[in-house]
């Protein structure tokens, strides 16, 4: 799967992103911050929210937490 489909299939589970050079910037579900905090980085396959801690090393991990039973081929 290319990463333009990943970054489509977190859009329609997180919302809009900010792009932030290789990283895409996400409201995090967990802490619900006012600001976009949950950064994805799509090639490294990794995540973190800078104010809750949120943190994985599986994007996938994101796609079946919050997003719905067709999202999750990730």
């Amino acid at each position: 799967m290319s990463d333009t489909n990943k970054e489509q299939i977190l859009t329609e589970i997180l919302g809009n992103p900010l792009h932030s050079g290789g990283e895409l910037l996400f409201y995090c579900k967990k802490c619900n911050h006012h600001k976009q905090k949950l950064s994805v980085n799509i090639r490294k396959n990794v995540f973190k929210c800078w104010v809750c801690n949120f943190t994985g090393t599986n994007v996938t991990r994101l796609v079946k937490r919050y997003g719905d039973r067709k999202s999750t081929r990730l």
